[in-house]
Parts: structure tokens; C-alpha cells; sequence
């Protein structure tokens, strides 16, 4: 290690440098810092790359004998004029030395060796700059006429105040290398002639030799490092802070807080040398750095993995007389003043504000001077701030000079929109190179705070001047590549300034750029604020009249007040109290007497198309004018003046429109008046008025039809409901309010009772006590069974249609349907129609009997309801397979057809009718219930005669013909079996049959007087024209002349059904049809109310009265007072009760 401190002391390289001895790499800070929960500045992956994530300058200072300085003049239009070192930026592949002779070769003309290496320079952790010396060895100077980008002319220069110097930073470099050129021989205090070692790094380093005394023993200790193999401690550098951030962070890592009082001394020994390739660059360096501690090691501790080892006494005395001399070593400048920076800054900053030509390098090296003089300077904020106000606030002198200087309102309007442009635009640029500026003023000067953060603040202006030295770039006809390259060799790291560019162009918070817009708030705008808004609003009418005139001068009026204004709560203040208040009171007064201009002169369906063309222009001029949360209250303001103003005029034309099915003046209605809170309410009064009268009138004009044929009713229904929605739809373009408008008046129109009506009785008391007391509700539900019955049933009417078709009309009978009140109604007889097919086997086609089940599934019917018909199919197919079987073990196989079916799914609650059947039935009864009785035991069979039907052969003069007969009928046939020719008295054929009198009037009534048949089955006298007129003594017989007439000819042979429609109850239960809806909707409301307190358990009246209607919709709806008995009947039979406290309260009882 003693040799090792000889190498560096001599300014060798070491061998020992690796990634696995470095003791505080990028990746082991940025965890301290996350572990702060602070984001960290740079990646854990950062590399140094020449030109692109690190940027090392060599600047040359050349003293001849004579103490002359070799001097270069700027060639940039910036510097014109001004004298510099011969400097510049190292270009990839180069070293140091070579990158040094370079740029004194291009600038001045002259060949030199470099001799040694003087200072090095720092600018956070990624600019360096490295001050050279060394000596002519050919080549001439530079004149004028050799003059280049790189420079005009060089010359030696004894006295530099003669000169114009670009910058005063390089003054004490230059007396540092003519004092070098002075000194002794061997002098002690001076450093030996000592260039930069060529060694590679893939990184930048930082290795230190602390060195320390005990004070007792007077020996020197240097501190080692532990870690891997003894070598001196070393830091990787961070990129985005400064040199002495990374020394302190690393010094703490060592040491603890408690560090020991300590400061570097100088540099060292400087290792680079670039031997990498592209892929795999070596572009970093080591920098190796003396650093004394004043304590005695004896009350210094260590907390790393380090030692101090005790130097022997003559390398002791060797490391005492390198900390001797202050130029014993290379000198480490890491400051910059104000005064050194401000000169070369200020032309800048004036090039800016003028929007003059900057040039990519130029805007760069503002960002570094910045960063420079914020970081080591600590008065050079309020410095920077003070001197930037002073600049603005003059060049804000003259552009007020040039607008007040126009006189007439419009001139004055253009010329400040003019200076108002350029301003405006620098004020987003010109505070991005003081984004270090802004952090420091904000810290309030802490140097804790401005040195850790300080190559933060470096990387972050970095970024920002890649973005903007293009747009600069652009501005000043610099081209694309030369801004981005200024701005690449000018970035720290790639992700540090991702990371801390949290800041977007036009940051509210920016102190420099409110400094620009309240310096010209308040010398330009403030005076005459009020001129300009009057100029813009007269602008804005003539445009409203039609005239041409350049909006940009309007939009530059709104963008003043918007970003000029001081509240940074709420930046649109001023805009909304001034500019955004006269667009509006200006806007209201033009429209209102335009508006009513139009009115009177072209009526309301030309005043509604010029509405709807102004309120668009004056959309898409408020998007121009205004800021974009004023459009809502600009909207406002138009649809007041030009629509609520005149809303009863407009309204009047509603209903005139419907009436006429002008779909495209309503749809502009409908447009208009949308935009006022309740305009559109009218409307829709209007379209369900129109719906229910017209409705209800074309039903009855067309009511001598619809009321003989349930398919006629339900296809007016239908085309009914299709003319109100393309109403809906080409009006209104089906918008849900209008929708929901013509849902209800259709549903009055399918509910009315003017033509058909349903009486049902109030209540289950009045149907007790016998009182005929009774609500009317309409009959659609019971023709759309009907329909559906027409469709399903084999009739003339569905075979003329195709499969498809009768789907269509099948779903069109559940769209009306859904519109019903009263569905239960349907259901009951749906259902005994679909009894009657079932039974009778007349369906048209099976699959569409099980599609329209699963179809009123899906429209929401009840599913205990839908349940059962879906039974009713089950037992169809079960009581085939049983027929089968019982076929196979009797003789008389075809005889006798079964259907067993299920009394939940199939029961009607009727009484059953007794008969005496005919012998040859009669047999087949306990035929079949002990058949059943074997296949199920303990299930009891019911017999519904009255539900069978059977065919018979009828035998006269005429012919043999084949009867389809119910059961009734059947028997009444069969009391003339034996005596085809006597006459039978009604009581003689009562005693026969055992049916009840009802039925046996309403048997016999099928067979004298049947519809279809020209020639009766059955003869009477004396004549009658109604059944209830028949007598005990009424005389029937046989007609031995019955035939089937067709053509007007007897047919000798043929089939007759004489069934119809099926019976499914007796007379005196199809009389209580009526009274059975009513009780199973109470016992419906019942069921429902106790589903509801059972899930509640307390509930007020209105709440359970809102849930019972949304339960019981699907069926029907219950009126308030079957709601109030049925609440009361709960009650007493103890299944709720009310509240003690509260009488509209309910509380369930279990």
C-alpha cells in the first residue's frame, strides 16, 4: 500500500482499481437514498459516455517566456469580439493531452506540448474541465484572414485588461500557470510536471487518501480500505450531484455522522484513457484526491470497513510536503462566482428576451453558468434574481414604448398583440436554464440542501435544455441535429433528468417566469387593460356581423388576463370578473334583439334553424375566444337569449308538429329545447297526449272489426305501437325520456276500457258477502290468448302461415304484452287454451308450444306460472309412454287414449261433474286404475269427464259418419242406442245421463243448434231459440236424415267435430272465472307482503306499498285498497303487527 501512495503521489495510475473494490457504488447510494424515501437522481446503470452522459472540456493556458498569454478571439456571433483560452470539448476516442493540443492547433494555429496537468474543474458529477499547460513547438498563429468557425484570430497577450474576455473564470488559471512557469526547480511547494495517467475505467471514481496525525506520536496514518483487498477507499461518482456531495456521502459512509473535521486538498493524480469501443465504451476516470483531517486519530472512529495504517517516516515526511505547499498538488476548483459567470450569461439572457439568434452551445453553457453560480456562490441567487429583473424589466421599457405609441384602438390592439407574442413565448424558455435559480431562492439559501441537491438541479436543467434548445433551435434557424447534440453532451444522465424534471414548461410556481408576467402585468397591460377588452368585444361583433378581421388578436386579450393574473389559487380570476363577463353581457345583447328580430319576421320554424346555426358558431367561436370551462357558462347564456326567452312560443308548435309527423322541425325542436332544464318536459306531454288520442281513436274507428276478431285487434295494436316508435325514432332519435313517454301512453292505450272491459270484483269480502261491486279492466289480455291460441291451434288462419312467421307474430304478442296491466289475466287464459291443444291435441307445432313457454320466461312472467307449463308438456309425454303400455295389456288397444296428468300443474279448482257413462266407457275405468295402480301405488286418479272427449260412429238412412263428441255428448248419444227411433223427453234423458241441469242444456244445445252443420244431429220440439228454454217435457230424437252437406250435396260418408271448444269448468265455476282471478291476487299480494317483512323485518307503509307493486308488475298491479285489506287481514291473523310509536310502521312476526 506504501508503494501504492508512491504511485499516486507521483501521479501514476494503480492496477488495483476494480467493480468489486469500489466501497460506495452508484447502485449501493441510490438504495441509501430510496431507503430515505427520496427518488433517486441518476440510474444504477449510469454510464460514462463522451458527448452524451458526460462532458469533459480542456482548456489550455500557454505562457511564453515573456509571460505573454496565448489567447484566442470567439468566433460564435454571441462572442464576437470576445477573448478566451484556447478551450473546447473533448471528443470521443481522444485523451486528455491529445483533446488539449487539439483545440489550441484549431483555435490558434500553434502546435504544443502539453507539460502537466494544473487544476480540474467540477460541475456536479458529469462535467470536468481540465486546465492544461505545456510549450510551443511549431506551427503560426492565427490572423483574421485565416479566420473559422473555431475562431477568428489568436495572439500573446501581456496585459488581459486590454482585452475583451468572453468570461473572468479563466483569470486565476492563468496566473496559476504563469506562477508554475516561475517556480524553482524543485521547488517544494510547487507540483512536479505530471500529465494524466492513461488508465481506463468503464466509470468515474473517486479514490481518496485520507490522511490523519496523532498528535502524541506525531505519526501519519492513512485510512485503507477492508473490503475484497486493502487499497484506498473509493467512491463511484455521482452524476447528479457535486463532487463534494459525493465526497461528503462517501466521508459519511465511512466515518458516521459524526464526521470527523476534514477537507480535500487537492488532487492528486487524474487516471483516463479511452480504449474502449462503441458498444463498449471506456470513457470514465479516477480521480484521486488528498483529503487531511484535522482531528488527532485518537477521537476519530471508523464504522466502515476500514483501518489507518501508520506511514513510514520518510513517506510520512513525503505526504507532509505534498499537504505543505497549497500547489503541492493539482488544485480541485469546484466554484464559480457571479461575477464570473454573469458577463458571459448576460447576452444570453438579452438574446432570449429579444428572440434573437442563440446557438445550441450557447444555451448550454447558460445552463452550466447557472448551476455553477447557485451552487458556490451564495449570495449568487439573489444576484441572479436581482440583475434577470433588472434586464426584463428594460426590455419591457421599450415594447411599452412601442404600444403606447399607437394612438387609434385597433393599432394599439395589433401592437400589443405583436409584443405581447414574442414576450409571451420567451416567458416559457427563459426560465428553463434557472430551474437551479428556482430551487435555491425556495431553500432559502441552506447549504445542506442547495449541496445535496445540487447535481440534481445540474441534470434536471440538462433535460429541460434538450427540449428546449430545440425549439430554440428552430426559433433561430439552428439545425435539429446541432440542438440535439448541444443538448446530449450537456446531460448528466440519462435518467437523473427523467427523474427530476418533475417541473413542465409552464410551471405556475417558476419564480423567473412570474417575474417576467408581473413586470409587464404591471407596466403594460394594467394601463390599459380596459382598452383592449372594449377593442376585442367591437371585434367580436363585427364578426358576428359577418366581417373578416384577424382572430389572434382577440385570443392574445384572453391569454393576457389568463396568465397575467397574481392568485395562484385561482389563475382565472381576472379572466372571469372582466373578459369572460363582457364576451357574455356582449353575446346576450346581440342575441336578443336578433332573436327577436327573426321571430317576427320569419315565424317560429325559421327562428328554430337560425337558433340551432348560433348556438353552434357561437360553440365554436367560444372554443376560439374563450377558456374552455367559460363554455358551459357561454351556452348558457346563448340558450337563454335565444331559447328560454321565447320557450312558450316555441312550445306552442310542439303538439301542431306531432300532429303533422314533421320528424325533422322536431327533431330541431327536440335539439333546442333540450338544452333548457325542463324544455323537453312539454314535449313529452305533448307526444303522450298525441299517442293516447290518436291511439284510442284509430281503435275505435276500426272497432266493429277488432271486436268480432282478437287478430285483427292484436295487428292494430301492433301497428299502433310501430307508427309511435318511428315517431320516436326519426323525432327524437330514441332518446330513453321520449321512449319512456310513448311506453306510457301505449300502455293506456292497450289498458283502455272503452271497447272491451274485464268486470272484476273489488275485493274477497265483497265476493263473500255476494255484492257485485266490480272494477272494469280491460280485455287485451284475454284476446291476446286468444291470438296466441289462433296461432298455436291448428286452424285455417296458422296454416296459412310459415313457421317463421308465426314466431314474428308470437313475439309480437309479447312485446303488447309486456305493456299489459292485468297479466295475470293472460296467464289464466293462456294457459286454459293450451290445456284445450294439449288435451284435444291440436297444436299446430310442438316445438313453438315449448319456444312460447321459454319466450314468456324470458319477458319475465312469473316462474311458478311459466313452472307449470312446462309441467303440462312433461305429463303430454309421460301419458303417451303410459299409453303405450296399457295398449299392450289390453285386447281393446285402440279403444282408449289416457292422459294423466298432474293436478298442481293442470287444476283449475273446478268441481268435478258427475256422469253416467256409456257401458262401453264404463268398463275401461278400473281397467285403467288398477293399470295405474300397479305402476304407482298410494296416488289416487280423479276422473274430469267433463274434460274428455272421444269419437263415436253415427250410423242413419244417409250414410255412416264418424263424430268427435265430449264426453257429454257422448252420453246423451248413447240413450238412443237402443231406441234410434223414439222421441226422449228432456227429463227422461236428465235420468239417463245423471248431468246436472246446466250441463245437460248446454249438451243437448250442441247437438240441435250446432253452428256448422246444415243438417242437426238432434231434433226438438217444440221450438226454442235458447237452451235455458227447454222443459221437462221437450221432446228430442234422432235425425235420420243427419248429413254432411257439402257443395249443396248430401255426403254419404264423413267426419264431424262436434267438440269446439273444449269445456274446462262447469257453468257456475267459469262464472266465478272472474271471482278466482281476484282471490289468487290476493293470495299473490299476501305472498308477497310477507316476503317482504320476512327480508325486512320493519318496514314504513309507503316503502312496503313501493317493493309490493315492483314485485307484483310482472302480473298485475293491486290498487291501494286490496293493498289495505290484505295488509289488515296480515295483521289480524297475527303475521305482522304495527309500531307502538308509529301506526305506518309494520313489524314482521315470526
Amino acid at each position: 500500500m506504501e508503494t501504492n501512495l508512491v504511485r499516486v503521489l507521483e501521479g501514476q495510475y494503480l492496477d488495483e482499481l476494480t467493480s468489486e473494490l469500489c466501497d460506495f457504488t452508484l447502485e449501493e447510494q441510490n438504495a441509501a437514498t430510496e431507503a430515505q424515501g427520496v427518488k433517486p437522481l441518476a440510474s444504477s446503470d449510469y454510464i460514462p459516455i463522451v458527448g452524451k452522459t458526460v462532458t469533459y472540456v480542456v482548456a489550455c493556458v500557454i505562457v511564453n517566456d515573456h509571460g505573454e498569454v496565448l489567447m484566442m478571439q470567439e468566433a460564435k456571433e454571441s462572442c464576437a469580439g470576445k477573448w478566451y483560452l484556447p478551450a473546447g470539448r473533448m471528443e470521443p476516442g481522444e485523451t486528455i493531452v491529445e483533446a488539449g493540443a487539439r483545440e489550441v492547433l484549431e483555435e490558434t494555429g500553434l502546435k504544443v506540448e502539453i507539460s502537466t496537468l494544473l487544476a480540474v474543474e467540477t460541475a456536479g458529477g458529469s462535467w470536468f474541465r481540465f486546465v492544461l499547460t505545456g510549450n510551443v513547438i511549431g506551427g503560426e498563429l492565427k490572423t483574421p484572414s485565416q479566420a473559422d468557425q473555431e475562431s477568428i484570430q489568436a495572439k500573446w497577450c501581456q496585459n488581459l485588461n486590454e482585452l475583451s474576455l468572453r468570461a473572468n473564470d479563466i483569470l486565476p488559471v492563468i496566473e496559476l500557470a504563469r506562477n508554475f512557469r516561475k517556480r524553482q526547480p524543485k521547488d517544494p511547494n510547487w507540483h512536479r510536471e505530471i500529465l494524466p495517467a492513461r488508465k481506463a475505467h468503464y466509470k468515474n471514481y473517486l479514490r481518496v487518501v485520507v490522511a490523519i496525525k496523532n498528535k502524541t506520536t506525531n505519526a501519519v496514518y492513512v485510512l485503507l480500505s477492508e473490503k475484497t483487498a486493502y487499497h484506498f477507499p473509493t467512491v463511484e461518482i455521482h452524476p447528479g450531484r457535486s463532487l463534494h456531495s459525493t465526497l461528503k456521502k462517501f466521508m459519511i459512509e465511512l466515518f458516521g455522522a459524526d464526521l470527523p473535521q476534514h477537507r480535500p486538498h487537492g488532487v492528486l493524480s487524474v487516471e483516463h484513457h479511452t480504449s474502449g469501443t462503441q458498444a463498449n465504451p471506456t470513457d470514465g476516470l479516477c480521480l484521486t484526491v488528498l483529503v487531511i483531517c484535522r482531528p488527532s486519530i485518537e477521537s476519530v472512529s471508523l464504522i466502515g470497513k476500514c483501518i489507518w495504517h501508520e506511514l513510514s517516516k520518510d513517506l510520512s515526511a513525503r505526504l507532509a510536503m505534498a499537504v505543505a505547499g497549497k500547489n503541492a498538488t493539482f488544485q480541485l476548483h469546484v466554484n464559480s462566482t457571479f461575477e464570473d459567470k454573469w458577463p458571459s450569461m448576460r447576452p444570453v439572457v438579452l438574446s432570449l428576451l429579444k428572440q434573437e439568434r442563440v446557438t445550441p452551445s450557447e444555451w448550454q453553457e447558460l445552463f452550466f453558468a447557472v448551476h455553477l453560480v447557485c451552487l458556490w456562490d451564495d449570495k449568487g441567487p439573489l444576484k441572479i434574481h436581482e440583475s434577470l429583473q433588472q434586464d426584463i424589466v428594460a426590455y419591457i421599457k421599450q415594447a411599452q414604448c412601442r404600444v403606447l405609441a399607437q394612438r387609434e384602438e385597433q393599432a394599439l390592439l395589433k401592437a400589443y398583440i405583436v409584443e405581447w407574442r414574442k414576450f409571451f413565448t420567451q416567458s416559457n424558455y427563459l426560465p428553463l436554464p434557472f430551474a437551479k435559480l428556482e430551487s435555491c431562492l425556495q431553500s432559502k439559501g441552506s447549504t445542506s440542501s442547495v449541496s445535496s441537491s445540487g447535481g440534481g438541479g445540474g441534470a434536471s436543467s440538462s433535460s429541460a435544455s434538450s427540449s428546449a434548445a430545440t425549439a430554440t433551435g428552430s426559433g433561430t434557424s439552428h439545425s435539429s441535429s446541432g440542438c440535439a447534440s448541444g443538448a446530449g453532451t450537456s446531460s448528466g444522465s440519462g435518467s437523473s433528468s427523467s427523474s427530476s424534471s418533475k417541473k413542465p414548461i409552464h410551471a405556475e410556481d417558476s419564480i423567473v417566469r412570474k417575474l417576467m408576467l408581473d413586470s409587464w402585468n404591471q407596466s403594460i397591460f394594467m394601463n390599459i387593460k380596459h382598452r383592449l377588452q372594449e377593442s376585442a368585444m367591437k371585434l367580436v361583433h363585427a364578426e358576428r356581423n359577418g366581417e373578416a378581421f384577424d382572430s389572434q388578436l382577440v385570443i392574445g386579450v384572453r391569454e393576457s388576463y389568463v396568465n397575467l393574473c397574481s392568485n395562484t389559487e385561482d389563475k382565472l380570476e381576472i379572466y372571469r370578473e372582466n373578459f369572460e363577463a363582457a364576451y357574455l353581457h356582449a353575446t346576450s345583447a346581440f342575441y336578443r334583439l336578433k332573436a327577436s328580430e327573426q321571430l317576427q319576421t320569419n315565424g317560429v320554424k325559421s327562428f328554430m334553424e337560425y337558433a340551432d346555426a348560433k348556438l353552434r358558431e357561437e360553440e365554436a367561436r367560444g372554443e376560439r375566444y374563450l377558456e374552455p370551462g367559460s363554455i358551459t357558462a357561454l351556452g348558457q347564456c346563448c340558450v337563454t337569449v335565444l331559447i328560454g326567452d321565447h320557450l312558450p312560443t316555441l312550445l306552442a308548435e310542439c303538439a301542431p308538429l306531432i300532429e303533422a309527423r314533421e320528424t325533422q322541425r322536431l327533431q330541431l325542436m327536440f335539439r333546442l329545447l333540450d338544452r333548457v332544464a325542463g324544455g323537453v318536459d312539454p314535449m313529452l306531454r305533448d307526444l303522450e297526449n298525441h299517442i293516447v288520442q290518436a291511439g284510442l281513436a284509430d281503435m275505435v274507428a276500426a272497432a266493429d272489426i277488432i271486436t268480432q276478431d282478437s287478430e285483427k285487434y292484436v295487428e292494430r295494436l301492433l301497428k299502433l305501437f310501430r307508427r309511435f316508435s318511428d315517431l320516436v325514432k326519426e323525432a327524437f332519435n330514441d332518446d330513453p325520456r321520449f321512449l319512456t313517454a310513448r311506453d306510457k301512453a301505449f300502455k293506456t292505450v292497450v289498458n283502455d276500457i272503452t271497447m272491451f272491459k274485464l268486470e272484476l270484483p273489488t275485493s274477497n269480502t265483497a265476493m263473500a258477502r255476494g255484492i257485485k261491486i266490480s272494477t272494469p279492466e280491460s280485455k287485451c289480455p284475454e284476446l291476446l290468448a286468444n291470438y296466441c291460441d289462433m296461432l298455436l291451434r291448428r286452424t285455417p288462419f296458422s296454416k296459412r302461415l310459415t313457421t317463421e312467421e308465426i314466431e314474428s307474430r308470437l313475439k309480437d304478442v309479447l312485446l303488447v304484452l309486456k305493456y299489459v296491466s292485468n297479466k295475470d289475466v293472460f296467464m289464466r287464459y293462456h294457459k286454459a287454451h293450451l290445456t284445450r291443444r294439449l288435451i284435444l291435441d291440436s297444436s299446430a307445432d310442438s316445438e313453438k308450444e315449448e319456444d312460447m313457454v321459454e319466450w314468456l320466461r324470458e319477458v319475465g312472467m312469473p316462474a311458478d306460472y311459466v313452472n307449470k307449463l312446462a309441467r303440462m308438456f312433461q305429463d303430454i309425454k309421460v301419458s303417451e309412454d303410459l299409453n303405450t303400455q296399457f295398449r299392450s295389456q289390453t285386447t281393446r288397444h285402440d279403444a282408449i287414449n289416457i292422459k294423466i296428468l298432474n293436478a298442481g300443474a293442470w287444476a283449475r279448482g273446478s268441481e268435478r261433474v258427475s256422469v253416467s257413462l256409456p257401458l262401453e266407457l264404463e268398463d275401461y275405468i278400473p281397467e285403467v286404475e288398477e293399470f295405474y295402480k300397479k305402476k304407482h301405488s298410494g296416488r289416487k286418479l280423479q276422473w274430469y269427464h267433463h274434460m274428455s272427449n272421444g269419437t263415436i260412429t253415427f250410423e242413419n238412412n244417409t250414410g255412416r259418419f264418424d263424430l268427435d263428441v265430449t264426453t257429454f255428448q257422448m252420453a246423451v248419444l248413447f240413450a238412443w242406442n237402443q231406441r234410434p227411433n223414439e222421441k226422449v223427453s228432456y227429463e227422461n234423458l236428465r235420468l239417463a245421463t245423471e248431468l246436472p241441469d246446466p250441463e245437460l242444456r248446454r249438451t243437448l244445445w250442441s247437438l240441435v243448434a250446432f253452428p256448422k252443420l246444415k243438417r242437426q244431429l238432434l231434433v226438438y220440439e217444440p221450438a226454442i231459440s235458447n237452451p235455458k228454454d227447454f222443459t221437462e217435457n221437450t221432446l228430442f230424437w234422432v235425425n235420420q236424415e243427419f248429413a254432411i252437406i257439402k257443395n249443396g250435396k248430401p255426403q254419404r260418408r264423413g267426419k264431424v267435430n262436434l267438440v269446439g271448444r273444449l269445456q274446462l269448468s262447469t257453468e257456475r265455476s267459469q262464472q266465478e272465472d272472474n271471482q278466482s282471478i281476484v282471490q289468487l291476487r290476493i293470495l299473490r299480494t299476501q305472498e308477497a307482503i310477507i316476503k317482504i317483512m320476512k327480508m325486512r323485518k320493519r318496514l314504513s307503509n309507503a316503502a312496503l306499498q313501493a317493493e309490493l307493486v315492483d314485485i307484483l308488475k310482472n302480473m298485475f298491479l293491486p290498487s291501494k285498497k286490496m293493498i289495505k285489506e290484505q295488509l289488515e287481514w296480515l295483521i289480524e291473523h297475527k303475521y305482522m303487527r304495527r309500531d307502538d310509536d308509529d301506526i305506518n310502521t309494520f313489524i314482521y312476526m315470526a
